[in-house]
């Protein structure tokens, strides 16, 4: 994973009473204060957001391109740390078909 700027996202600790903190290139999953699990957190008042629902609304044009498709990667925008070049998708996030 390429290196991004560790003050707008990073791991933190879904415990709210710990704090813990840890890099995105962390793989380890867990907090190293207290064991947790760590999620990824946002400084939103640094990162650049898009101003309306429409500039995701216009994506749906581009469907049958595998990132616009998929469920998570359509809002890559909200994941600026993740080198699109590295991204691999099998369309997750779409509706399940059941076949009979």
């Amino acid at each position: 994973m390429t290196a991004f700027n560790d003050n707008l996202v990073f791991q933190r600790c879904v415990m709210p009473h710990c704090g813990g903190t840890n890099s995105l290139d962390d793989t380890s999953f867990s907090c190293p204060k207290c064991g947790g699990i760590m999620d990824v957190a946002y400084d939103w008042d640094k990162l650049p957001v898009p101003k309306s629902l429409k500039d995701f609304e216009a994506k749906w044009s581009l469907r049958h391109e595998p990132l616009p498709f998929s469920g998570v990667w359509r809002f890559y925008e909200l994941l600026p740390f993740a080198p699109q070049a590295s991204v691999l998708t099998i369309g997750e996030g779409q509706p399940l078909i059941m076949v009979p």
